[in-house]
């Protein structure tokens, strides 16, 4: 997935691309094209038929390049190039999370309207693109980029000299690593900081951890040793207990019945 987003005083951009090579047939290839702000629908086109896989690849690339600036053979050492967009790591190995736990929660919405629930109101209401986050679906690598990017926002701040226009350069780079819904906020400080910091360290530790794929097949919680972490008792005064009752509520119904958190 390709991402763009750029953060000025007169606009804010925020798109997302998608642009697939599909074999339609033995001897036929298309090229899907998707579009549109981060957080909606967007738009989808489709070029072709190619009878032939080169021609078709040949056309991907161009299209590639034509969005990015850089060429598809090169992806492995990609440079985000001003007013291009940027690659968006995401993991399609163990951590489908985008087909296999979609899947998985097509079976039932109450899952979903779990999972929604929760990771909104943990967020403190900064709509994440919930097709890249928080299923897993951003790779391990592309949350530290975005980890990169907090602590040179954490610099700036802490310098105390720095430009408005600096933050707002980084802040943008931030979004188009770790895409989130508009309207998106320059980073400028520590609260601001701390927040992101912890909404990536526990995505990173559930793409490290185990998968969505295992958790949805177990039906049962991941321990606390799989995420690299330590659990604490939820008691009635803690801010996120109503959070958790909520979830249960939307993600068992009358079944579950909660002993103790």
């Amino acid at each position: 997935m390709l991402s763009h987003v750029a953060i000025t005083r007169q606009r804010t951009a925020n798109d997302f691309f998608r642009l697939r090579l599909v074999q339609d047939s033995p001897v036929a290839w298309s090229i899907w094209s998707c579009w549109g702000p981060v957080g909606d629908v967007g738009e989808c086109e489709k070029e072709g038929p190619w009878q032939s896989l080169e021609h078709a690849e040949s056309a991907f690339c161009q299209r590639f390049q034509a969005k990015t600036k850089n060429k598809w053979a090169d992806r492995h050492q990609f440079e985000v190039k001003p007013g291009a967009y940027g690659i968006v790591d995401l993991d399609n190995g163990r951590h489908r999370s985008a087909v296999a736990a979609a899947a998985s929660l097509a079976e039932s919405h109450r899952p979903q309207q779990g999972v929604r629930v929760f990771f909104d109101a943990w967020d403190g209401g900064v709509h994440l693109d919930m097709k890249c986050m928080p299923l897993g679906t951003l790779s391990a690598r592309q949350i530290e980029k975005g980890m990169a990017v907090l602590d040179a926002l954490r610099g700036c701040v802490d310098s105390g000299s720095v430009l408005k226009s600096m933050f707002q350069s980084l802040s943008a780079h931030f979004y188009q690593i770790i895409p989130h819904a508009s309207p998106l906020v320059v980073l400028s400080t520590r609260k601001q900081l701390n927040t992101k910091h912890g909404m990536l360290s526990r995505l990173h530790g559930l793409v490290t951890g185990a998968t969505i794929e295992n958790a949805m097949r177990s039906h049962r919680m991941m321990t606390p040793s799989s995420l690299h972490c330590d659990l604490d008792t939820v008691t009635r005064m803690d801010s996120m207990h109503p959070v958790i009752i909520k979830y249960i509520s939307n993600g068992g119904g009358d079944m579950a019945k909660v002993v103790g958190i």
